[in-house]
């Protein structure tokens, strides 16, 4: 069992999709730094900037998320030697990042973000705030 997922390299190819993600989100986290301190004026440009940075790090966030569920999952099948799951999982690392796009852009359609028009704060969300069944999935996936 261990020397076929040494062999396939799964654990450093997870840990590398993972910290792509967080990478992503921590660049995308000193853009909203750089227009906060640059750009206090509210304008079109601050929507449309609003909105695509909650998009894109919403979406690295799900995918990191999946990640840490994708991970989780190989070392339980390891534990109970569930060598067909393994292998099923080992070529999963797309399937992660497809559908952690994919809800990222789901809670983008569903929750936008925009200028906020309230002092001190940029970006905030359009309509009500609330979470959403996969985040609450996901988390439990994780747990």
């Amino acid at each position: 069992l261990q020397p076929d997922l040494i062999r396939h390299r799964l654990l450093p190819r997870q840990v590398f999709s993972l910290v792509a993600s967080q990478a992503g989100c921590q660049i995308l986290s000193l853009c909203y730094i750089a227009y906060e301190l640059t750009n206090p004026i509210v304008d079109d440009f601050g929507d449309n900037f609003c909105f695509a940075w909650s998009a894109g790090f919403f979406s690295l966030r799900y995918v990191g998320s999946a990640q840490e569920m994708h991970i989780a999952l190989i070392f339980m099948c390891q534990a109970y030697r569930l060598i067909p799951a393994i292998k099923l999982l080992a070529h999963g690392i797309p399937v992660v990042w497809i559908a952690g796009l994919g809800l990222g852009a789901l809670d983008t359609y569903l929750s936008p973000w925009a200028a906020s028009r309230e002092p001190g704060d940029i970006c905030a969300p359009t309509g009500e705030t609330r979470l959403p069944v996969w985040v609450v999935g996901l988390c439990s996936g994780i747990c």
